[in-house]
């Protein structure tokens, strides 16, 4: 059975925001934790979470819930070169160690069990037959997390800039598998003000139960 990890990008500066979105408090949990309860909760393993300028924040919320023991928390010293250099930090940390890795946005905080439960079964039913990467698209809307086999570890390293790993999917040489979803709440993330009152309001309205399929 191919050994499937998992990163976290925690590391964005928030420049839009104004104020770390990692940390805002959804629940009884900070953003970044639902991603990675969500990792976790469906055994990907290892787990990588990539963290910025508020490292060490991130390290006393993570021994808080006592997640120090099952996460390794690595730091990207220069997030403003952009997603793709803490992508590239993830993946340089499991290289040789998995044989494919679902990559998960810190502000995505309603992404269900559902989703990556089907990512890594697709991905372990039609490997054999050229799948190397596997992406939701919610309502239509192209989304996270995609899991991308080891083979495309080197064109990942090639990645540059703040747009992750959307060249990658646009130009692929490799097969990709995409899993439709209709539920557009599951793949809302924070950007700016706007997008955190929308999430506050969904959370509100439906809690964490009705919006990602799983408990707060």
């Amino acid at each position: 059975m191919p050994q499937i990890g998992a990163i976290v990008l925690a590391a964005g500066t928030s420049s839009r925001l104004g104020r770390p979105k990692q940390l805002l408090q959804l629940g009884n949990k900070a953003v970044f934790l639902h991603a990675l309860d969500c990792a976790l909760r469906n055994q990907l393993d290892p787990v990588v979470l990539v963290a910025g300028a508020h490292f060490d924040r991130i390290g006393q919320l993570l021994e808080n819930r006592d997640l120090r023991g099952n996460v390794e928390v690595v730091q990207n010293r220069e997030p403003e070169r952009g997603m793709a250099s803490s992508l590239q930090i993830g993946v340089q940390r499991l290289a040789g160690r998995v044989t494919a890795v679902v990559v998960f946005l810190a502000d995505q905080p309603f992404v269900p069990d559902e989703v990556v439960q089907q990512l890594t079964t697709t991905y372990h039913k039609f490997r054999d037959q050229g799948c190397r990467i596997v992406r939701p698209t919610y309502a239509g809307v192209p989304g996270n997390p995609v899991l991308f086999d080891s083979d495309l570890f080197p064109d990942l390293f090639s990645l540059q800039g703040d747009t992750g790993a959307r060249p990658l999917l646009k130009g692929t040489r490799f097969d990709l598998w995409t899993l439709p979803f209709n539920n557009p709440v599951w793949g809302m993330d924070v950007d700016t003000e706007e997008d955190w009152n929308r999430i506050q309001a969904v959370y509100k309205e439906l809690g964490a139960t009705a919006a990602s399929g799983t408990e707060p």
